[in-house]
Protein backbone atom coordinates (compact mmCIF):
# COMPACT_ATOMS: atom_id res chain seq x y z
CA UNK A 1 0.00 0.00 0.00
CA UNK A 2 0.94 3.34 -0.97
CA UNK A 3 1.85 5.91 2.28
CA UNK A 4 -0.94 8.24 0.98
CA UNK A 5 -3.40 5.18 0.80
CA UNK A 6 -2.34 4.25 4.58
CA UNK A 7 -3.13 7.51 5.17
CA UNK A 8 -6.67 7.34 3.71
CA UNK A 9 -7.47 4.94 5.88
CA UNK A 10 -6.73 6.63 9.07
CA UNK A 11 -8.56 9.17 7.69
CA UNK A 12 -11.31 7.23 7.43
CA UNK A 13 -11.83 5.28 10.29
CA UNK A 14 -11.14 8.82 12.23
CA UNK A 15 -14.28 9.65 10.96
CA UNK A 16 -16.10 6.24 11.13
CA UNK A 17 -15.03 7.17 15.07
CA UNK A 18 -16.23 10.52 15.41
CA UNK A 19 -19.50 9.41 13.36
CA UNK A 20 -19.43 6.69 15.75
CA UNK A 21 -19.15 9.44 19.17
CA UNK A 22 -21.47 11.41 17.85
CA UNK A 23 -24.11 8.71 17.75
CA UNK A 24 -23.42 7.53 20.81
CA UNK A 25 -23.73 10.69 22.31
CA UNK A 26 -26.80 11.17 20.93
CA UNK A 27 -28.47 7.86 22.14
CA UNK A 28 -26.78 7.91 25.61
CA UNK A 29 -26.25 11.62 26.96
CA UNK A 30 -24.10 10.54 29.83
CA UNK A 31 -21.67 9.11 27.07
CA UNK A 32 -18.61 11.57 27.74
CA UNK A 33 -15.97 12.80 24.36
CA UNK A 34 -13.87 14.99 26.58
CA UNK A 35 -11.56 12.30 28.74
CA UNK A 36 -9.62 9.83 26.60
CA UNK A 37 -6.58 8.62 25.20
CA UNK A 38 -5.84 10.68 22.07
CA UNK A 39 -6.74 10.33 18.45
CA UNK A 40 -3.80 9.15 16.22
CA UNK A 41 -2.44 10.39 13.08
CA UNK A 42 -1.02 8.36 10.39
CA UNK A 43 1.90 6.03 11.87
CA UNK A 44 1.30 6.91 15.44
CA UNK A 45 -0.80 4.62 16.64
CA UNK A 46 -0.09 2.67 20.06
CA UNK A 47 -0.70 -0.67 18.46
CA UNK A 48 -0.34 -2.48 22.21
CA UNK A 49 -3.53 -0.82 22.43
CA UNK A 50 -6.32 -3.72 21.47
CA UNK A 51 -8.54 -1.07 19.57
CA UNK A 52 -5.52 0.56 17.55
CA UNK A 53 -3.95 -3.33 17.08
CA UNK A 54 -7.48 -4.00 15.94
CA UNK A 55 -8.69 -0.91 14.04
CA UNK A 56 -4.98 -0.96 12.41
CA UNK A 57 -4.81 -4.74 11.69
CA UNK A 58 -8.27 -4.74 9.79
CA UNK A 59 -8.44 -1.71 8.72
CA UNK A 60 -12.01 -1.29 10.44
CA UNK A 61 -13.79 0.93 13.03
CA UNK A 62 -12.51 -0.15 16.51
CA UNK A 63 -13.52 1.07 19.79
CA UNK A 64 -12.67 1.00 23.45
CA UNK A 65 -15.97 0.92 25.72
CA UNK A 66 -14.58 1.50 29.59
CA UNK A 67 -17.42 0.47 31.72
CA UNK A 68 -17.92 3.37 34.75
CA UNK A 69 -17.84 2.17 37.93
CA UNK A 70 -18.34 5.66 39.48
CA UNK A 71 -20.97 8.21 37.95
CA UNK A 72 -20.18 10.16 34.81
CA UNK A 73 -19.15 13.86 35.43
CA UNK A 74 -21.53 15.71 33.06
CA UNK A 75 -24.67 13.05 33.73
CA UNK A 76 -25.00 13.17 37.85
CA UNK A 77 -27.57 11.36 39.25
CA UNK A 78 -27.26 12.18 42.72
CA UNK A 79 -30.01 9.29 44.20
CA UNK A 80 -28.19 6.29 42.18
CA UNK A 81 -25.08 7.49 40.92
CA UNK A 82 -23.77 4.41 38.57
CA UNK A 83 -26.40 1.80 38.36
CA UNK A 84 -26.62 -1.50 36.91
CA UNK A 85 -29.61 0.18 34.62
CA UNK A 86 -27.24 2.24 33.48
CA UNK A 87 -24.55 -0.17 32.41
CA UNK A 88 -27.50 -2.02 30.53
CA UNK A 89 -28.79 1.69 28.62
CA UNK A 90 -25.33 1.93 27.66
CA UNK A 91 -24.81 -1.07 26.45
CA UNK A 92 -28.08 -1.14 24.45
CA UNK A 93 -26.94 1.95 23.13
CA UNK A 94 -23.63 1.22 22.25
CA UNK A 95 -24.94 -1.30 19.79
CA UNK A 96 -27.75 0.94 18.18
CA UNK A 97 -24.27 3.76 18.04
CA UNK A 98 -22.61 0.78 15.26
CA UNK A 99 -25.72 -0.41 13.79
CA UNK A 100 -26.06 3.09 12.39
CA UNK A 101 -22.30 2.90 11.57
CA UNK A 102 -22.93 0.14 9.66
CA UNK A 103 -23.57 1.34 6.16
CA UNK A 104 -20.13 3.17 6.53
CA UNK A 105 -17.80 0.38 7.46
CA UNK A 106 -17.13 -0.18 3.80
CA UNK A 107 -18.05 2.82 2.04
CA UNK A 108 -15.80 4.96 -0.08
CA UNK A 109 -14.26 7.26 1.69
CA UNK A 110 -15.02 10.75 1.94
CA UNK A 111 -18.30 9.71 2.90
CA UNK A 112 -20.76 11.57 0.78
CA UNK A 113 -23.38 12.31 3.42
CA UNK A 114 -25.63 11.02 6.77
CA UNK A 115 -22.66 10.02 8.97
CA UNK A 116 -24.06 10.80 12.25
CA UNK A 117 -22.64 14.59 13.77
CA UNK A 118 -21.29 15.09 9.77
CA UNK A 119 -19.17 18.15 9.57
CA UNK A 120 -18.08 18.32 13.43
CA UNK A 121 -14.19 18.15 14.18
CA UNK A 122 -12.65 15.24 16.23
CA UNK A 123 -12.33 16.21 19.53
CA UNK A 124 -9.31 17.17 21.09
CA UNK A 125 -9.31 15.00 23.68
CA UNK A 126 -8.06 16.12 27.60
CA UNK A 127 -5.70 13.57 28.98
CA UNK A 128 -6.67 10.79 31.04
CA UNK A 129 -4.89 12.74 34.08
CA UNK A 130 -8.17 13.82 35.74
CA UNK A 131 -9.41 12.91 39.24
CA UNK A 132 -12.28 10.76 39.56
CA UNK A 133 -15.02 10.95 41.60
CA UNK A 134 -14.61 10.36 45.55
CA UNK A 135 -15.59 6.98 46.26
CA UNK A 136 -19.04 8.18 48.07
CA UNK A 137 -20.22 8.47 44.78
CA UNK A 138 -20.03 4.86 43.56
CA UNK A 139 -23.45 3.59 43.96
CA UNK A 140 -22.21 0.45 45.94
CA UNK A 141 -20.56 1.89 48.61
CA UNK A 142 -20.92 -0.87 50.95
CA UNK A 143 -18.59 -2.94 49.88
CA UNK A 144 -15.10 -3.19 51.67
Amino acid sequence: RSSSSAASDVYKRQELYRGFVEAQQAAFPAFQKVHGYGNDGPGEANLAICSDQIAHRFNCLAVTLEMPYKDTWGNLEPETGWSPVRCQQLGGSTVDSMLQMLPYLRAEYPFDQGLPGAGTPLPDWTAPSYDNPPSQHCWNTDVE
